[in-house]
């Protein structure tokens, strides 16, 4: 379901970056005719197109699949902002299946976070690898009984058990805080090299 949902957006993308040629030519022929009706028209449809695939590029296909999908989904809110830092190196060691779970459930459980609140919602993803360890930090606006819902695996906080059974794979930790209406979910994981 959701996975296949993800890899349909990059597909997506990866088609529109190959069709663009087709668009410039169609577009070109249109200046030709002197058609700027039909100009603006087609670049309009071709933007709210893309507008669908937001780009979040963090150097990893799989978390930038979630991440999209995320941020598509809050992007009606206007009161969503959303920041990212860092990102994944090429040759990361976490395995594709591991990634998924890591990053679909941590953007699925923010989603349902910041969804359930209302006013300014910010999300934010900090990347870092020193060495051989990956640490990311991923807060969101949250309600304050948030941290004790993942301490008691409620309901809504899905995966939690799943991104917990990945950090140790890798030998790593995952914490929990809660902060001035933010969760952030700090984690580390060991990345030794291939």
């Amino acid at each position: 379901g959701n996975y296949e949902q993800m890899l349909q957006k990059y597909e997506n993308l990866r088609s529109f970056r190959h069709d663009l040629k087709k668009h410039l030519k169609t577009i070109n022929a249109f200046c030709e005719q002197k058609q700027v009706d039909k100009i603006q028209e087609y670049i309009q449809e071709i933007l709210e197109d893309h507008q669908k695939n937001t780009v979040v590029k963090t150097g990893n296909a799989i978390a930038d699949c979630f991440l999209n999908s995320l941020f598509d989904a809050m992007q009606e809110d206007k009161q969503f902002h959303y920041n990212i830092v860092g990102q994944f190196s090429p040759d990361l060691c976490i395995d594709n299946k591991d990634m998924c779970i890591l990053i679909g459930n941590l953007a699925e459980n923010a989603e349902h976070a910041m969804k359930k609140i209302t006013g300014e919602k910010v999300f934010n993803l900090e990347i870092k690898q020193y060495s051989q360890m990956l640490f990311m930090s991923i807060s969101n606006t949250a309600a304050e009984t948030a941290i004790d819902e993942i301490r008691q695996r409620k309901k809504g906080h899905y995966g939690i058990h799943n991104i917990e059974n990945v950090v140790r794979k890798y030998q790593g930790d995952i914490c929990y805080l809660y902060n001035d209406g933010m969760l952030c979910i700090k984690i580390s994981m060991e990345c030794p090299d291939q």
